[in-house]
C-alpha cells in the first residue's frame, strides 16, 4: 500500500518559482498541462537538477519486519522507516527514490518502484514505463501575511509520528538576508528564485535605517537596471544588488522538520524578519 503526499506536479511548480515571477494562479495553471509537467520535469531529470524533485513525497505501508526494512534501508538518510501495531511505514522523497532505483539492493529497489507508481508523470523521465497520471495537484490553502511577508500553503499531510507528516509552503517576500537563514535548515527542500533568470523589481529596509540607507539600495537597483537595459546578462548584474532585495521559495520537508524550524526561528534569539516567517509558518501549519 501507499500514499502519494506530493506528486511531481509540486516539482513542477517549485522548478517554476524558482525561474518565474508569474503569481501562483498562474502558475497552477500550467500545472494543469500534464504535457508541460512531463517535459519540464525530463528536461531537469537529464540536466542534472536533481534537487526538484525532493520536493514529491510518498508514504508506504511495507509487508515486510520492521528490522529488516531497517537493515536493508539504513544507507538511506532521507527515508524514514518506523513500525507500529505490526504495520512499518517508510516515507520519502522522490529524489531518495530516484537514487534508490540504482541501489545494488533488491530491498532498495523494490521500495523505489512501489513509490514511483503512485506518480507515472515523475516515473517516466527516469525510464520507467508507467502509462497514466496520477491526478495528483497542489491546492493550495489561505494566504497568511504579516509585515509584508506571505506564507502559502501548497501540500500539508498529517501523520500520528510527525516524522511522516509533510509539508510544503510557498514563501514571498522576504529579503535574501532572511532567506540566506532559511536555506541553512538542511532538513528542509527549498528552491528559491534565482537572480539569474528573474529580475530583481523591490525591497525592504528595516525600520530605523533611514533615508541614506534607502537612497543607497535604491542607487543599486537603479545600477543593476541600467546594467541590464544595456545588454549585461542577469547573472552577471545581479552582483551589485544589496541583500534588502526580496525574493520568494517553496520550502517542503517532514512535519518533524518544520517543527524544528519553528522552535528555533520563533524566538526572542531569532533575527525579526525571519520570525515573522515562523510564525507565519506556526500558523499555517497549526504547530
Amino acid at each position: 500500500m501507499g500514499e502519494l503526499v506530493a506528486g511531481g506536479r509540486l516539482a513542477y511548480l517549485a522548478a517554476r518559482v524558482s525561474r518565474s515571477r508569474k503569481r501562483l494562479g498562474e502558475l497552477l495553471e500550467e500545472v494543469g498541462d500534464p504535457g508541460r509537467v512531463e517535459r519540464l520535469l525530463g528536461a531537469l531529470f537529464r540536466a542534472g537538477h536533481h534537487s526538484v524533485f525532493e520536493h514529491s513525497f510518498f508514504r508506504l505501508e511495507m509487508d515486510v519486519p520492521l528490522r529488516e526494512a531497517r537493515r536493508s534501508l539504513a544507507e538511506w538518510r532521507y527515508l524514514t522507516v518506523t513500525g507500529r501495531n505490526g504495520v512499518v511505514t517508510v516515507s520519502l522523497n522522490g529524489r531518495t527514490a530516484m537514487e534508490m532505483l540504482r541501489s545494488r539492493s533488491p530491498e532498495a529497489r523494490r521500495v523505489a518502484r512501489m513509490a514511483l507508481r503512485l506518480c507515472p508523470e515523475l516515473a517516466r523521465p527516469l525510464g520507467l514505463d508507467l502509462p497514466g497520471d496520477s491526478g495528483w495537484a497542489p491546492r493550495p490553502g489561505r494566504t497568511l501575511a504579516e509585515g509584508g511577508v506571505r506564507v502559502t500553503p501548497l501540500v500539508v499531510s498529517r501523520h500520528e509520528d510527525s516524522r511522516h507528516g509533510f509539508a510544503s509552503l510557498l514563501i514571498e517576500g522576504v529579503t535574501r538576508v532572511t532567506s540566506h537563514q532559511i536555506v541553512r535548515h538542511r532538513s528542509l527542500s527549498i528552491v528559491q528564485q534565482s537572480q539569474r533568470h528573474s529580475e530583481v523589481t523591490s525591497y525592504r529596509l528595516p525600520e530605523g535605517l533611514g533615508e541614506e540607507a534607502a537612497r543607497y539600495v535604491e542607487e543599486g537597483i537603479r545600477l543593476y537596471r541600467r546594467l541590464v537595459e544595456s545588454g549585461v546578462p542577469l547573472e552577471d548584474a545581479r552582483y551589485v544588488l544589496p541583500q534588502a532585495c526580496l525574493t520568494r521559495m517553496v520550502a517542503s520537508g517532514r512535519m518533524d522538520a518544520w517543527i524544528h524550524f519553528v522552535e528555533l526561528r520563533d524566538s526572542p534569539e531569532a533575527q525579526w524578519e525571519i520570525r515573522i516567517v515562523a510564525r507565519l509558518v506556526r500558523r499555517a501549519l497549526s504547530i
